[in-house]
């Protein structure tokens, strides 16, 4: 469906010059600045690392697509202007690393994006301003309502910019709870952040310099652990005594459980989960962690879920948390609470939300935007041609690099 024969009770329209705020400095964040300062939108793009933050556990991993696939000829025509351009064969494919340090990365410091990026800046919530705490408006008086955003920023400390529109891209965040169904493990409250594979980092000195013949335990199927997974078994028999992969809620075939990752990276977890078990690893298939009980010693005691009837336990010395990843929403829940009675979400748009003028970008939207920067660029496209109120604009078939 065509963005203008959307069916919305609110007027989605809002001519420059006016304030858009963008959530998340991935390739979806940085895309959707480029084309909103092609437009001549004011923009404010915060991210809580640097740009591409999220792929740094899979820097090493091939993308599923080509350079041609993966950029879009508006960012290389930005590059090429700033006299910069995207020196690459665009038939061939780049590994995440690559993609960040010679096209996103440059991409967010050409002259058009540079001031609109604020790196290390965390967004705490997003509400509407001039409604109360605990009211509740209809759609349409929300469409009149600016946003207020509050921006935890290392370099600014907490503000709170106010804009027009919202574009969240804030893409999927790790599952807090490793029992059954997503919920917490009794006792997973006593998880230390070093604990967590985001925090504790995914090189070798991180995962395994603290487990020198040690049994360690390794949860989760996210892409930070299968990189930890890589790492754990170039150092079997040396540093590490055993270590243990639980697999939640892994199909028969295993083919479920790597649906959401890039297909190079589900080829590489397949390939490790099939090894057959030795006396250093061994994978489990579990439905969750039921409990979790730190040992004396300092490690600890898990209880596992492994069919509905039937727990097993396990003890290591060293713990390693990986969950898997899924659309976060809490900085929004404000907006939630305030709309009397917010509309059911488009199946045929995903990039729109129940809160008009809130629009989500990426694999927020669309989880098969991870493994396709089409289909972003198709949601950016469509937002934008709403906003403008031009059925007709495309910025990627009339903006080409000469080369």
């Amino acid at each position: 469906m065509a963005a203008s024969e959307l069916s919305l009770a609110w007027d989605p329209e809002i001519d420059t010059p006016a304030t858009i705020a963008i959530v998340g400095g991935g390739r979806a964040g940085i895309e959707a600045a480029l084309y909103a300062r092609f437009l001549g939108y004011d923009v404010w793009l915060f991210e809580r690392g640097r740009p591409g933050r999220a792929w740094q556990h899979v820097s090493h991993v091939p993308m599923s697509g080509t350079w041609q696939e993966e950029t879009s000829p508006l960012g290389r025509a930005a590059l090429e202007a700033q006299g910069t351009p995207l020196e690459v064969e665009l038939a061939s494919r780049p590994t995440y690393g690559e993609y960040v340090q010679r096209y996103l990365t440059p991409l967010a410091k050409t002259d058009l994006v540079y001031d609109s990026v604020q790196i290390q800046s965390t967004v705490r919530s997003i509400s509407r301003c001039g409604i109360p705490p605990g009211a509740v408006v209809s759609v349409q008086e929300a469409a009149d309502l600016e946003f207020r955003v509050l921006v935890d920023s290392v370099s600014r400390g907490p503000h709170c910019p106010i804009v027009d529109i919202v574009l969240d891209c804030s893409g999927l965040q790790p599952v807090g709870g490793l029992g059954p169904g997503g919920g917490w493990a009794v006792g997973q409250d006593r998880l230390e952040p070093g604990h967590l594979a985001a925090q504790r980092g995914t090189d070798h000195a991180s995962v395994v310099g603290a487990a020198a013949g040690g049994r360690i335990v390794l949860v989760g199927n996210s892409a930070a652990a299968i990189r930890c997974a890589e790492l754990l078994r170039d150092c079997e028999g040396d540093r590490i005594q055993r270590w243990t992969w639980l697999l939640p809620g892994r199909a028969g075939d295993g083919q479920a459980s790597w649906a959401h990752l890039p297909d190079a990276l589900a080829q590489t977890a397949s390939v490790l989960v099939d090894r057959a078990p030795s006396e250093h690893w061994a994978a489990l298939e579990i439905i969750g962690v039921e409990r979790m009980t730190q040992l004396e010693t300092g490690g600890w005691n898990l209880e596992l879920r492994r069919r509905a009837d039937e727990t097993v336990e396990i003890q290591c010395d060293d713990l390693i948390v990986a969950p898997p990843e899924w659309p976060d929403w809490q900085i929004c829940q404000p907006l939630r609470e305030s709309l009397a009675e917010p509309p059911d979400r488009q199946a045929d748009a995903p990039f729109l939300t129940p809160h008009p003028h809130y629009y989500v970008l990426g694999s927020k939207a669309d989880r098969r935007a991870q493994k396709r920067l089409a289909r972003t660029l198709d949601h950016i496209r469509a937002v934008f041609a709403l906003i403008g109120g031009r059925r007709d604009l495309d910025l990627y078939q009339t903006i080409h690099p000469r080369s």
